[in-house]
């Protein structure tokens, strides 16, 4: 239904609705048992309207006559019958499914016309492009002129909006003077903020901000004491500063009463939307076995790849059991349900070719696979000595730096990601090295945990490298830290062949000197000109896409300093080596809100396409 947040799945026995339940359209499970359900109107017309608009179709002259009005003299029969009829929409105005927000007002209500020269003007606009279109259509031959107008006509709005009364608010000559003006906007330009607030001058001052406790701290600093309080019982002395603990859209100065509100817009320059997410409910798969159909891929413990083709029943001695039916290459086997344990689903990718029961093949692939295991396992457990033994140095707690840069984050945080930062910190604050796999689609917000963890870093006086397989990619990262840190004493730099070899001498030297806090580029990073003063904390983005001698210069890293692991697509080492718990692992799996899901097509060129 247009009005529900899940399709609804309704069991009838006979002409009784015997269950009513929403499900989950992607894995098809109920989610919960409802009591009723509110089913609109899947279109927006009326059809009892419909014998009305017959009528005035059939005293059309020309209906009968003109070949142009075919479709619409079809029209008439199913409307007598208040059915449907194709094309029946260029008749909604005619059947009520055209209205204004005014139609939808108590009669108790004021309308308001906010700034009236800019509504008139937008009415304009809206009707030009109305009859704009309607005009393309009478030159494709269409007979537009018995078609109603399709949309709400000015007058209409204006009759229906002065039956409830109205307040015009703008610079006509009906206008009502409100009082409220702007107030200056210093778009994170803290300094200049805190030095105008503390200045005081003529009238009251009012900060509405979540960062109160913030605010009240670097005020502090310049002798100016003001307690975050969370609402604002009585009117505030003249000329006193009061700050509140309330998020506000946007500031705003009211000279006749001499106050001047602020804002997270006018303190920042923008104002971050908070509002609770709700986690999504998970709902635990059934066994996987369950859910297998026939064509997919299994993998037999002691056979090999097969392609699983159906449950079949036998018969044998006179007991009736269940078989699964899988084809290898060489023919078709059965395998008892008791015995299923030996097969589960083939989760590799791209299926292989299908093994052979009678051959040595499977046998070859599980002593390879065995003996990488044991290889996996052998630097795993080196590494995992090497990092127990090895100290880091431990950063210091979140400061107020800190807490001004996440909230500044214009962005509402889902819970995951959340999860993933405060993880991410943590083992920041501990003595030996961090090792952080942080597992994300593209767009779910891995990037923001590390410039986090990369501010925390710098706070403590670290240098930051963030190592990017693509210059693309370098040129975006710099681009981010860049725009995020640049109210902070923060340098930020980009090692990479977008830059000239001059340009990557000199950024290489000011590394060495410890003049660059933050440096982002690709594997150039590694290369032995570069040497940092204090390294703390190294950020990779999709390490399986480095070369060989690059992941072992990776590996000594992981020995030294900090790291943090971003990635979309963990390849199963990796994915191993996190699940085993040498290295830790966070995975954002909530998309932010109003993420458009990337889509994936294979075309042929085309510049109509690129174009769109």
């Amino acid at each position: 239904p247009a009005s529900a947040e899940r399709p609804i799945r309704i069991e009838l026995f006979g002409d009784d609705v015997e269950t009513i339940r929403s499900f989950d359209p992607v894995t098809q499970r109920s989610q919960e048992t409802l009591e009723s359900v509110v089913v609109l109107p899947a279109g927006e017309i009326s059809l009892t309207e419909g014998p009305r608009l017959a009528d005035r179709l059939a005293d059309w002259e020309r209906l009968a006559h003109d070949e142009a009005l075919a479709p619409y003299a079809a029209m008439v029969e199913p409307l007598r019958q208040s059915s449907y009829a194709p094309g029946l929409e260029a008749f909604a105005p005619d059947l009520g499914a055209v209205a204004s927000l005014v139609d939808h007002l108590p009669e108790r209500s004021t309308v308001v016309f906010e700034d009236s020269v800019e509504l008139t003007l937008a009415w304009d606009t809206h009707e030009q492009l109305a009859e704009e279109r309607r005009e393309e259509l009478r030159a494709q031959g269409l007979p537009v002129a018995l078609f109603p107008a399709p949309y709400v006509g000015r007058d209409t709005t204006e009759r229906a909006a002065a039956e409830r009364g109205t307040v015009r608010v703008g610079s006509g000559r009906d206008a009502v003077a409100l009082g409220w003006t702007s107030v200056t906007s210093y778009a994170g330009r803290l300094d200049a903020f805190l030095r105008e607030v503390a200045a005081g001058g003529t009238g009251t001052r009012l900060i509405a901000t979540p960062q109160a406790a913030r605010i009240a701290d670097l005020l502090g600093e310049r002798d100016v004491f003001a307690t975050p309080r969370d609402e604002l019982a009585d009117p505030p002395a003249d000329g006193s500063l009061v700050l509140l603990h309330v998020p506000l859209a946007e500031g705003f100065s009211l000279p006749d009463v001499g106050v001047r509100v602020f804002t997270d817009a006018e303190i920042f320059g923008f104002r971050k939307p908070r509002h609770p997410v709700a986690r999504r409910r998970r709902i635990a798969l059934g066994s996987l076995l369950s859910d297998l159909k026939p064509g997919d891929h299994v993998v037999h413990e002691d056979r090999g790849i097969a392609l699983f083709e159906r449950f079949n029943e036998k018969e044998v001695v006179g007991v009736v059991r269940e078989y699964l039916e899988l084809r290898f290459a060489d023919g078709v086997t059965s395998l008892p349900t008791e015995r299923i344990d030996k097969i589960t689903r083939y989760v590799g990718g791209t299926p292989p070719a299908l093994s052979a029961m009678g051959g040595t093949d499977w046998l070859k692939t599980k002593r390879r696979a065995k003996k990488a295991a044991e290889d996996i396992a052998r630097e795993l457990l080196r590494l995992y000595a090497e990092r127990e033994t090895v100290r880091a140095t431990a950063l210091s707690a979140d400061t107020p730096w800190q807490v001004e840069l996440e909230n500044a984050f214009p962005f509402t945080e889902t819970p995951d990601q959340l999860q993933a930062i405060d993880d991410t910190k943590k083992d920041l604050e501990k003595t030996h090295p961090m090792d952080r796999l942080v597992v994300g689609d593209v767009g779910y917000g891995k990037t923001e945990v590390a410039l986090r963890a990369a501010f925390k870093a710098v706070q403590d006086g670290k240098q930051v490298a963030v190592l990017v397989p693509t210059t693309v990619l370098a040129a975006q990262h710099y681009e981010t830290f860049t725009e995020r840190l640049e109210t902070f004493p923060v340098k930020v730099e980009m090692l990479s062949r977008f830059k000239t070899p001059p340009e990557q001498k000199e950024i290489a030297q000011r590394i060495s000197a410890g003049d660059v806090d933050v440096v982002v580029g690709t594997h150039r990073i590694l290369q032995k000109d570069v040497r940092f003063k204090d390294l703390g904390l190294v950020v990779i983005d999709e390490e399986h896409r480095f070369g060989v001698k690059h992941k072992e210069r990776l590996k000594q890293m992981r020995s030294e300093v900090h790291v943090l692991s971003l990635t979309a697509t963990p390849i199963p080492r990796t994915l191993n080596m996190a699940l085993s718990g040498v290295r830790d692992i966070s995975v954002i799996e909530t998309p932010p809100e109003d993420r458009q899901p990337i889509e994936t097509h294979v075309v042929e060129k085309s510049n109509e396409l690129l174009k769109e």
